[in-house]
């Protein structure tokens, strides 16, 4: 017989059983919580737009995200919040999202985009975008005889690319228009020519730096505009002086070409250099194209531009690059879309004239040095 001091003990036992199995349910059950796996990190491609815009894409690879949180910084520096961007397929995958950031130019941006929910959050692997250009056309100083026999004219209009806007060549008759009183048949057939293939050919006239009286270079122009259908002109011998009296004979200069035609004349200054500050881009602007170098591949290869020129559209700049012997016109290529070279012109030729012939590769890769980067 159990006596009531063995149902006592057995009832406290019962309890103390009870209690550690509820307590045992209890730990089981905030670790299965605490555990829970955070979502997957989605899949990430990164580009640089070509002027002041990067595009990030991303497809999720989960199913239980909430948001997609998106941290960036230059590269090996500290990271920051750029947004957060609201999942809209939680319980599917695959789904592509896209965000942009306006940045400036002349830096590399990375980026990690995360999957967030209460679980945690995971990121993706750091992906970059290096500054670039996405579209580069060609400007060439053309000054080279418009030959029938050669055709050579024709092969540069034939090969310059056009997507997206016109190439531009630069015909040069004589140091200018030529002495003749009337046109030139040869200019004229190839400047129709190359209208035909959606491309601009705009005169050259030379400004000595601002030193040739004005009135001589207007006349230039309107020698162009008398004796040939040309879309602009390209001022070469560009001073880069920010003095008043130069900006106010430049500015002269521009404003006359434009009134031409409807104000859609393609002015182009050569300098031949940067200058220190943008001035010839700002307010009172003396150019719609600057060529910010003329030189050698070699000197193309050390050549680093001056910090205001990041913060201008690729658009503005032309490069114009001789002497780049096989293969090294393609490494000038190269480094021109990391320059922020929206017009671009690479030859093997050299002085003293290296613009007086098309380089021997122009038909094979010609278009490789302006092919758009999607």
């Amino acid at each position: 017989m159990t006596s009531t001091r063995d149902r006592s003990a057995f009832r406290r036992i019962s309890v103390l059983l009870s209690v550690f199995i509820l307590s045992s349910l209890s730990l089981a059950s905030a670790s299965s919580v605490a555990v829970a796996a955070p979502p997957r990190a989605p899949t990430v491609s990164v580009w640089h737009n070509g002027d002041l815009q990067v595009t990030l894409s991303w497809r999720d690879q989960s199913t239980n995200e909430k948001a997609f949180p998106i941290r960036y910084r230059i590269t090996g520096g500290v990271w920051k919040q750029l947004t957060s961007v609201p999942s809209s397929s939680v319980g599917t995958t695959g789904k592509l999202y896209t965000a942009t950031h306006a940045v400036p130019r002349g830096e590399t941006y990375c980026y990690q985009v995360g999957a967030a929910s209460l679980d945690g959050i995971t990121y993706s692997s750091e992906e970059c975008a290096p500054p670039t250009v996405n579209n580069q056309h060609q400007l060439v100083p053309a000054y080279f005889y418009p030959s029938k026999a050669n055709k050579k004219w024709e092969q540069m209009c034939d090969r310059m690319n056009t997507r997206g806007g016109s190439s531009i060549a630069v015909m040069n008759p004589g140091n200018g228009p030529g002495t003749g009183a009337t046109a030139n048949a040869d200019y004229t057939r190839v400047v129709t020519y190359c209208h035909g293939k959606a491309q601009k050919t705009i005169g050259y006239v030379y400004t000595d730096y601002g030193a040739r009286p004005i009135a001589q270079v207007k006349a230039d122009v309107d020698k162009y505009y008398k004796l040939y259908k040309i879309d602009g002109i390209f001022l070469d011998e560009m001073s880069n002086s920010a003095t008043d009296p130069i900006k106010a004979y430049y500015r002269n200069l521009y404003n006359y070409i434009k009134t031409k035609t409807a104000g859609t004349e393609t002015v182009v200054g050569n300098p031949g250099a940067a200058a220190s500050t943008g001035w010839q881009l700002g307010t009172g602007r003396v150019a719609d194209i600057l060529v910010i170098f003329e030189g050698t591949a070699e000197k193309y290869r050390t050549w680093s531009h001056p910090s205001w020129v990041k913060y201008q559209p690729s658009r503005n700049f032309s490069h114009l690059i001789y002497a780049a012997k096989d293969p090294g016109y393609l490494s000038a290529c190269q480094l021109s879309v990391l320059r922020y070279a929206g017009y671009l012109y690479v030859t093997n030729d050299n002085l003293p004239n290296p613009w007086d012939t098309l380089p021997p590769y122009w038909i094979n890769h010609a278009p490789i040095c302006a092919s758009p980067i999607e």
